[in-house]
């Protein structure tokens, strides 16, 4: 059936039988430039599809579509929707195959194979909000965008092993911020962990004792534990010193744009101050906080207080002082202002050091014998590359080979550690192990 001859049957038939097809938001949740809402047929009927979307659909050209041909045109509603929005003005329009002109918002329309369809739209909640209240008021059926996706990836090898590590990748996949952290989500939706998780556990069944050489692999697993992590919330990272040392200035000079007010006065950041930003593919947050000193009226004491709690919860501190000369460069040793707070108790401080304003310096550092402290200039950008090379080392010193196994959620990697943990187990550690991959897994327990 052409495109002319469904909208024509859609006059005559206002509401297409819609109860076979599913539709969904298949992008993440967000403000994206685009999201994409997919529709399928239970069926398989490309037909049924084909008539929903032209209740709804105008398309700028009169040509049938075609499986894998995008259409652009005017999503208008369900066609008791379309005299309304003739009598009022919106802000798109597409002319009719016949020459008129009617008003919604501009989609771009792809029909698939076997029943499918995806409808790319603007990337904000209220534009796919209405498609799906527009497919949903005609019968379609809202479904999770995780069911239709573990769809699209299953294979006619699958079994029911592959089920909740695949399930809990795509979960990440659709909410991963860019392309590096997708990759790594995609390829545990295409069997990395499932597949080791899989022939761990065949083979422990066959062989007992291959429990020790399979809880060895799972330590190397866990090094990518914090990537996993990461994929979806970012590193946090928070730079931390005296006040009036260019903590400002840095965070300005890494995002790229004035996002902290600088002054050169002590003091000026009084609170932890937030911005997200992406370096060489990973989501990082940066958290510019209040100077550390000792006394301070109840305001700077106050910004402290949060200073110090944002650096317990700090995947990584940037530990700043200013560059004065016959002042020895900072160590661990002399940043007693930082390793004496309320937080070095509760854990291990990992730190980056840095000497801002080394133009002040009356000669040049000798960069390559002080290789533990990085040098900046955060107002010309000196050093800035380096510092951003350096965070990415700390938070990411290996990152996960392609088709790597790389457990993604804190579940994963409690399994993970149990099995590990087998290693040291003075007794045959095989039920232990045995127990942790079929919880990894998702499976019911070992009888």
């Amino acid at each position: 059936m052409s495109l002319p001859q469904m909208i024509e049957s859609c006059k005559h038939e206002s509401r297409p039988d819609c109860n076979s097809i599913e539709c969904c938001r298949l992008t993440g949740d967000g403000r994206s430039a685009v999201a994409v809402v997919a529709l399928r047929d239970r069926l398989q009927s490309s037909d049924n599809v084909h008539r929903l979307i032209a209740a709804c659909f105008q398309s700028a050209s009169a040509t049938p579509m075609k499986a894998d041909q995008i259409r652009y045109g005017v999503w208008t509603g369900p066609p008791e929707q379309h005299k309304e929005q003739h009598s009022e003005a919106t802000h798109s329009a597409a002319t009719k195959p016949g020459g008129s002109v009617t008003h919604g918002e501009s989609v771009v329309v792809l029909p698939l194979d076997r029943g499918r369809m995806e409808i790319h739209c603007h990337g904000g909640q209220a534009a796919v909000g209405r498609i799906l209240d527009d497919l949903a008021a005609l019968g379609c059926q809202i479904v999770s965008s995780i069911e239709v996706l573990a769809d699209e990836f299953a294979t006619d090898g699958d079994s029911s092993e592959t089920g909740r590590l695949v399930r809990e990748a795509l979960e990440v996949l659709i909410r991963c911020p860019t392309q590096r952290t997708a990759a790594i989500a995609l390829d545990q939706v295409r069997g990395g962990m499932t597949r080791w998780a899989i022939d761990s556990r065949t083979r422990l069944r066959s062989d007992r004792d291959a429990w020790g050489e399979v809880s060895e692999q799972a330590v190397a697993i866990l090094r990518h534990a914090n990537v996993g992590l990461h994929l979806v919330s970012p590193f946090d990272v928070v730079l931390a010193g005296p006040p009036n040392v260019g903590k400002s200035s840095l965070l300005n000079a890494v995002i790229g744009y004035d996002r902290a007010i600088t002054m050169d006065q002590p003091g000026t950041t009084r609170d932890v101050l937030s911005c997200e930003t992406v370096i060489d593919g990973w989501p990082i947050r940066f958290r510019d906080t209040a100077g550390l000193h000792e006394g301070g009226e109840s305001i700077e004491r106050e910004g402290m207080r949060r200073a110090q709690s944002a650096i317990a919860e700090a995947d990584l501190v940037v530990a700043v002082r200013q560059a004065q000369d016959g002042s020895p460069p900072p160590t661990s040793d002399s940043l007693a202002w930082l390793e004496s707070s309320t937080v070095a108790a509760l854990r291990p401080l990992p730190i980056l050091h840095v000497l801002n304003k080394v133009d002040l310096l009356a000669g040049s550092p000798d960069l390559r014998k002080q290789t533990d402290v990085l040098y900046t200039v955060a107002t010309t950008a000196v050093g800035i590359p380096e510092l951003m090379a350096k965070i990415i080392a700390r938070l990411v010193p290996q990152p996960p080979s392609t088709g790597e196994p790389v457990p993604l959620n804190r579940r994963q990697r409690d399994c993970l550690e149990t099995i590990a943990r087998a290693k040291n187990s003075t007794e045959s550690g095989f039920a232990e192990v045995d127990t942790a991959l079929t919880r990894l897994l998702g499976l019911d327990e070992p009888v």
